[in-house]
């Protein structure tokens, strides 16, 4: 099972193995630098000071020997030495008979610049020169360009870069080492807490209410995400309310029609002189309202599981009005009600089906609450649908509750056409037609309830 932590901390160990290296090789060669560089600045200096001090006389060069003693230059073993060659290599002076035999070779790149070298005597001693040319004072100017070689003991200085470069091997090694362990323990000790919200998170059930997480002793980092997970988790608690009281409501709402039915069978059963064509059509009237009501919680199941297909097209706004009003009309007469209609479009593009559920929906919750001999009022147009009534019995406290599914204000009220879900209906079925709905109560007392589509700007006029 892959692990941030220990991803993060093999990525992290990596980087340091190649970064401390690297820096150890930066410093390592930037102090080699630094001492070659002072070396052979002290070379450069005696070679200054050798060249103002040698001459030619009648043909020969010469050199005062203190000026040899003043530069530290001497025969000894493990002084400083010197040579002075002409233009084919010979060796025309040197600081000692070891010197002067031992083979020279002389950098063809050499010039007055110098040119800086290791190498070994014919004694094998290490050591590390200066070649450079110069033009001695000659009054006759036969001798010419000569080369001078300048060179120090380089043992030391090499066991000086060697030692640096030990010291730093071994120290970028336990650098590392030490890094690593720092990084492990930090990492451990950062994704402490991201390790706790992990385990609680598992330990949390399913449908077990006020589970929430203590964002205090999260760091900021996690405080968002914790947040967002309480949020998440509030709202399945009350997703699963929700279901809860929607499987009760639907229990309860079926049991009544059932109770109906088993009643009407058992008294057919006990006295058969009872089956008569009136209580038939009791019964097939019991059955339609269950369908009805199966019908409705079906519609809102595929609302609520994404299953409910939309079929975009042009619908004609006042024929579907119309054949709506129609179907409630003669409940509508026979409570006096006035159905008032008003158009602003004939068209929009929308799903025929759904959009006819709602306004089916409004109009008969309309119909069936608006008080008797009152006015239902009708307007459509490709922004909105919004259908009003008078609702005198209606509080603002009960708008936020118009929409739950299976509310009713009158909770006395359980005949099969007030099952507390046609609002709900006009709700999901609006939502998938990406509307919204809003109930606002006038002065007056008066109800609006309106959805508002988003696609209001695709409407077709005529």
């Amino acid at each position: 099972m892959k692990s941030i932590r220990g991803q993060l901390t093999f990525a992290l160990c990596l980087l340091a193995a190649v970064l401390l290296p690297l820096a150890g090789l930066a410093i390592y060669w930037t102090e080699r630098g630094l001492l070659l560089a002072q070396f052979d600045e002290s070379l450069k200096a005696r070679a200054e000071v050798l060249i103002s001090g040698i001459e030619v006389d009648d043909g020969e060069l010469e050199m005062d020997s203190e000026l040899e003693e003043f530069v530290g230059i001497g025969s000894g073993v493990g002084s400083d030495v010197f040579a002075v060659f002409d233009s084919s290599g010979r060796v025309l002076l040197s600081s000692g008979s070891g010197t002067r035999k031992a083979q020279w070779e002389v950098p063809s790149n050499v010039g007055e610049g110098g040119v800086y070298q290791f190498f070994k005597l014919a004694d094998g001693r290490e050591m590390r020169g200066m070649w450079r040319t110069f033009l001695p004072e000659d009054e006759d100017g036969e001798m010419g360009m000569m080369v001078l070689l300048v060179a120090s003991p380089g043992a030391a200085l090499v066991g000086t870069l060697g030692t640096l470069a030990t010291v730093m091997t071994v120290s970028g090694g336990v650098g590392l080492l030490v890094a690593v362990l720092v990084l492990q323990m930090v990492l451990k000790r950062g994704f402490r807490s991201l390790e706790r919200m992990g385990t609680k998170v598992q330990q949390m059930k399913v449908g077990q209410p006020g589970q929430q997480l203590d964002l205090e002793p999260l760091p900021v980092e996690l405080r968002g995400m914790g947040a967002k997970v309480n949020e998440l988790l509030e709202r399945v608690e009350v997703s699963l309310a929700r279901e809860r009281r929607f499987s009760s409501h639907a229990a309860h709402e079926l049991r009544t029609p059932l109770a109906e039915l088993r009643a009407m069978g058992e008294l057919i059963a006990t006295w058969p002189e009872e089956r008569t064509k009136e209580r038939s059509e009791e019964m097939m009237e019991v059955v339609r309202e269950m369908e009805v009501l199966l019908d409705k919680l079906s519609l809102l199941a595929r609302a609520d599981a994404g299953a409910q297909s939309v079929k975009i097209e042009r619908v004609n706004l006042r024929e579907l009005v119309e054949s709506t009003v129609d179907r409630h009309r003669a409940k509508a007469e026979q409570r006096k009600l006035l159905m008032k209609m008003e158009w602003q479009d004939e068209e929009m593009e929308t799903d025929a089906v759904l959009y006819g559920a709602i306004l089916n929906n409004l109009v008969g919750n309309a119909v069936s609450h608006a008080p008797m001999g009152s006015a239902v009022s009708i307007e459509v147009s490709a922004e909105r649908l919004v259908v009003g009534n008078p609702a005198p019995a209606l509080m603002e406290t009960d708008l936020s509750m118009l929409f739950e599914r299976f509310w009713r204000k009158n909770t006395a009220r359980t005949d099969g056409a007030h099952s507390g879900l046609g609002l709900s209906i006009v709700k999901a079925c609006a939502e998938l037609l990406g509307g919204r709905c809003e109930a606002v109560l006038e002065e007056g007392g008066d109800l609006k309830l309106m959805v508002r589509w988003k696609n209001g700007n695709e409407k077709g006029r005529s």
